[in-house]
């Protein structure tokens, strides 16, 4: 994490971009309600409106097991516009793409081989949000 930071003051960046260490699902439910607010009205069953988060690109890289469902929901619903998936997992990439499928779109992928004479590889996947269709 200190690295992280460091790095963003080493290259003038701390008004965009953020580092966060620690479960992607915890993280992604406090980001969706940090970025809530209720409506103006004081009828209990009114609506939350999610305010959109402060950053459109999300970097992720989960265990093999793929992506928490929060965090698909917090790319799905919000306004980032590209997702970076690092993945170890095949079969959880396959399946979290499928899910991502409606909302982005695959620009680049990436396989490297980073553990040889293994059957792991390391997937870098670049998505970017669809356009919206008229």
């Amino acid at each position: 994490m200190d690295c992280c930071q460091h790095n963003i003051a080493l290259n003038g960046l701390s008004h965009f971009v953020s580092c966060e260490k620690g479960d992607a699902g915890k993280i992604a439910r406090h980001l969706m309600r940090s970025q809530t607010k209720p409506e103006t009205t004081t009828d209990a069953d009114n609506a939350i409106d999610a305010a959109p988060p402060p950053f459109d690109v999300l970097l992720v890289d989960p265990p093999r097991q793929g992506l928490d469902e929060q965090v698909i929901k917090l790319a799905t619903t919000s306004n980032i516009k590209n997702l970076l998936y690092v993945s170890c997992g095949r079969h959880a990439l396959k399946r979290d793409l499928a899910l991502l499928d409606k909302v982005f779109e695959i620009v680049d992928i990436l396989l490297t081989d980073l553990f040889p004479r293994t059957d792991s590889v390391e997937t870098l996947t670049h998505l970017r949000r669809r356009k919206a269709k008229l």
